[in-house]
Order: structure tokens, then sequence, then C-alpha cells
């Protein structure tokens, strides 16, 4: 199913990308927070079943819609800033028909000629490479429906790492298992501003999930910023060898990436009570000070950052 927001045009992409499967697969579409959906869908001469809900609802909620909507065995999500590759339903229906109870998928990026593209790609997905044969993340997953018999489904009170928390739920035998042939392509953004709101609001929404998840405080500290940035340049070798001349375009851009991303969850976690900022923070057991950190160097960075809102490029797709 594609899980859309304001009914955005690029939707049609996402579902087109769907239509092209082989074998072919059952498509719902769900959209939240207004627009106009159905209208979208019929200017584009496709007839597709649409659940539509004024309210913006989270991932969580627009996930368990969808279940509820389709009746196909096996129940994958696309954002609506994603396409499916070739391959992408029938490599994880193999999967699934394997044994497995749950498919995760690698992620590529849509713009390979484009070095702002490539730095937010590998700062964003340094796991879930399609170069990493055994040790990616399995993200992105697609379930057996039965699952959400027996465990239940997706919570809705949560703005992101919902499929995170369904996951911890499953036992080992059911968690999903890393499949690099299932290969979503993700749009990334492709100009600096863009870039620095689109990571300052991801680690908004990162701090958040880890205090709401883990009752623990999101280190995004000097030395968080870089190891982020750090384990970003290293997975870069897992890249296609036809990219690496983008790819090199884009390490020098991966630290400004990552210091509007500790940014925007250090000055999250300064607006939060006391008792949140007294956290543990994760990865360690002594609270440490929250303080917003970017480098001198990424000053201008900074600055763009500060005008970001929490709620900007919200997708289905997400990091751990």
């Amino acid at each position: 199913m594609v899980l859309a927001l304001g009914a955005p045009p690029e939707t049609i992409r996402a579902i087109r990308s769907l239509l092209r499967q082989q074998p072919p697969v059952e498509i719902a579409v769900v959209n939240s927070g207004g627009g106009d959906m159905a209208a979208l869908l019929s200017a584009n001469q496709l007839d597709l079943p649409v659940v539509e809900r004024a309210e913006r609802v989270y991932v969580g909620a627009a996930r368990n819609l969808g279940i509820a909507a389709t009746r196909a065995r096996y129940v994958a999500f696309l954002a609506s800033d994603c396409e499916a590759s070739p391959n992408w339903a029938r490599n994880r229906l193999e999967t699934h028909r394997r044994g497995y109870a749950a498919v995760g998928s690698s992620v590529v990026n849509s713009r390979r000629r484009n070095p702002f593209a490539w730095a937010s790609h590998l700062t964003l997905w340094p796991w879930r490479h399609p170069g990493l044969k055994k040790r990616g993340l399995p993200f992105g997953a697609s379930y057996d429906r039965r699952l959400f018999e027996t465990y239940g489904t997706f919570r809705e009170d949560l703005r992101v790492a919902e499929d995170t928390e369904f996951n911890a739920r499953l036992p080992e035998d059911k968690k999903p298992v890393w499949q690099p042939k299932v290969r979503t392509v993700h749009a990334n953004p492709t100009n600096p501003v863009a870039l620095v709101r689109d990571h300052f609001a991801r680690g908004t929404r990162a701090a958040r999930s880890t205090v709401e998840l883990h009752g623990l405080r999101m280190d995004c500290g000097p030395k968080a910023w870089w190891r982020k940035s750090s384990l970003s340049t290293r997975m870069a070798r897992h890249t296609h060898p036809r990219d690496q001349v983008y790819v090199r375009l884009a390490k020098p851009i991966i630290p400004v990436a990552t210091a509007a991303y500790c940014l925007g969850a250090a000055l999250w976690l300064m607006r939060q009570p006391a008792a949140t900022r007294a956290l543990p923070r994760a990865g360690g057991s002594t609270p440490a000070p929250v303080t917003p950190v970017a480098p001198k160097a990424m000053a201008a960075a900074s600055a763009i950052a500060l005008q970001a809102r929490p709620e900007d490029s919200a997708s289905a797709e997400q990091t751990p």
C-alpha cells in the first residue's frame, strides 16, 4: 500500500512503480492531512481503493488503515516519496515463501548524479545499502498478515519508529530478515537548503522517538556528530563503483547534514522539561548536558536549520 500526507503529486510515481511489478500486487492508497487523493488518482486515470482522513494521522495509524483496507496475505508499505524498484514485489514474495514472516528492504538513491542527494542518502541509510549482503538493518519491512492478528497492529501515537516498536514485539523467529534484493528508491533532497532542513526535522523526530520508545535522551553532542559523520563516510565504500564520482563529491557535505541532524535533536531536547533533559543518555549511563552542537564550520548550516519545522519531509520510510 502507498502512504501519503496531503495528497502530494509524487504519489502517482509511487503507485505506477507498484503497477509495474510482476506478479501484480494488490494496491491501496492511504492519505491523511487534507488534499483530494481520489481526485488526483482520477486525473491520472488511476482507479484504486483510497482511504482518506481529513485530519493528519501518524504513520502507524496510516499503516493500520491500509491493513484493514486490504486482503493480501503479505502486507508491504511504500511512502509517497519512494518508488519500488523492479522485482521489489517478486523478491519480497520469494523470501516470504521461504518461510520468513517479515522481510526488510534496502534503500537506493533517487538522484545518482547529485552530491546533495548522496550526502543525504549516505547519512540516513548507512546500514541499508544494497551492497551490504549480510549486515544490513531490515527496516522497510513487509509482513505476513497473520502477525497482526497475533501480535497486534502498529502504535498510532508515535510520530516515528512505529515499525521499530512493532518489530520489538515479535519473537526472534518472526522478526524481519535483511533482503538487499528488495530495493526501495527514496527521494532525497537535491540542494543545500532542502538537505539541512530535512535533516534538522529528522533529528527532531529522532530525539522525540528515543524518549517515547526507550525513555532515554538521544546523544547529540560533538562525539555523536563525529561518529555519525564518520560512519556515513565509511559506509560509502558499499556504493556501486559507477557512483563513486558523485559519492566523493558528497563526502564533504556529510558533516553538514549530520550537524543539522544533531542540532535538531539538541534544540528539541532543550525545550523539554527538566525531567526529560535529565534522562540517561542513549548509549551511556551518565546524563550529560544538552547543548546544541553545530561545529563552527557548520555555522551556515545551523542558520538554515533554525528555520526548519519538525513536520518537514515526513516519510513512512524511517531510519532506525
